[in-house]
């Protein structure tokens, strides 16, 4: 489904701007520009209706961002030369997006104060806001990506060679599972549970493991 938030103007860098947008809020009957907690570091949201006032309503929100993907694709491949043999299924989407919420999480300056772990993002460039990890454009990522789900790169013997051992086949293959991913997404996997009526997010699930085996295959 559709990610729904506020779009991130700036982050304040000083308090002068903050008692500014307030000053400017309160002529037009409103107590404060966003928050009254809003602090240096935090996100300054853009007042989308031009009243003056960012709200908790609906009337500062917009629709950031669409979890479905514009389409899914999937490629079987097989390439042989003499003995060799190469096998991948690749498999990826394109056009959706993802709340990377956990991102939204660790640089938020509320996390910091409280002296827990916060991302080394947050550090460099401070930005958060003063009620917690509030939905925004700024941790809406393009989740598209291509991966290799399963390949496979096998050797066969010779025909000639192996009918001396009494064989019909005599093969060494090396495969692995989730080889690679190709992506811009900056969480640890973007493939999360995109297609429902939810919003796709990255709430820190465990990212799939690759896995490599080897083997023989022999035949009589």
């Amino acid at each position: 489904g559709s990610c729904y938030g506020w779009r991130v103007d700036h982050v304040y860098t000083s308090q002068a701007e903050i008692d500014a947008d307030n000053a400017m809020a309160q002529a037009k009957g409103f107590h404060y520009y966003q928050h009254e907690q809003t602090r240096v570091g935090d996100f300054r949201f853009k007042d989308l209706d031009g009243d003056g006032h960012v709200a908790d309503d609906n009337s500062d929100m917009d629709i950031l961002g669409d979890g479905f993907p514009t389409f899914n694709y999937g490629l079987n491949l097989t390439f042989n030369y003499k003995n060799w043999s190469l096998n991948a299924f690749i498999t990826g989407v394109f056009g959706n997006d993802v709340y990377n919420s956990q991102r939204a999480h660790y640089t938020s300056a509320q996390m910091f104060s409280d002296g827990k772990n916060v991302l080394k993002e947050f550090l460099d460039n401070p930005g958060g806001d003063a009620s917690g990890s509030l939905p925004s454009d700024r941790f809406i990522e393009d989740g598209s990506f291509i991966r290799c789900n399963y390949s496979q790169l096998s050797y066969s013997l010779p025909q000639k060679t192996i009918k001396k051992w009494g064989l019909t086949q005599l093969s060494f293959y090396v495969s692995a599972n989730n080889l690679f991913i190709l992506t811009k997404y900056s969480g640890a996997d973007p493939e999360v549970g995109y297609g429902g009526y939810g919003v796709s997010a990255d709430n820190a699930q465990t990212p799939r493991s690759k896995q490599i085996t080897g083997g023989v295959t022999i035949q009589f």
